[in-house]
């Protein structure tokens, strides 16, 4: 047997040790529909934006598809760095680009927008109103789009 060229195990190592990825949820951040009824601290504003939300110019094509979950995490990691228990989500906007008759299923674009806030006791019991993320896109992609419809340019 041939051992392994020593890219390929610098490689292989540098994978064991990457740290965590940005897709796994930020320990400890909860994220909510509504403000909790216990006592709690407002931390500021935190958003989050993903993907495009008109195609390529030069080619033509739609952009790629995002996901709700990684905009949910980054939106959890963006409240954790500034000391939040929990973000209440505020504001959502997303974009399906579609070409020709076609409609797309996943958004191409995705801005969350939440309030960040720390609670006084966060062992108390305490009513949260929990968003689940799988969810919350289910929900949006069951809700009727509203029709809109933009001209990028000169059809030849």
């Amino acid at each position: 047997m041939r051992p392994a060229p020593w890219p390929l195990a610098w490689l292989l190592a540098g994978l064991a040790l990457a740290p965590a990825s940005a897709s796994e949820p930020a320990p400890g951040v909860r994220l909510l529909t509504s403000a909790p009824t216990c006592a709690h601290r407002r931390l500021g504003q935190v958003s989050v934006t993903l993907g495009e939300k008109a195609p390529n110019l030069r080619t033509g094509m739609r952009p790629s598809p995002v996901d709700y979950r990684l905009a949910f995490d980054k939106l959890a990691r963006a409240a954790q760095a500034k000391g939040g228990d929990a973000v209440v989500l505020r504001g959502h906007e997303a974009a399906y680009v579609a070409k020709g008759a076609r409609a797309s299923r996943r958004p191409s674009y995705v801005s969350l927008q939440g309030a960040v806030i720390a609670l006084a006791n966060p062992d108390a019991a305490c009513e949260l109103a929990l968003l689940d993320p799988q969810t919350f896109a289910r929900e949006v992609l069951a809700r009727e789009a509203q029709d809109v419809v933009e001209e990028t340019g000169i059809a030849f």
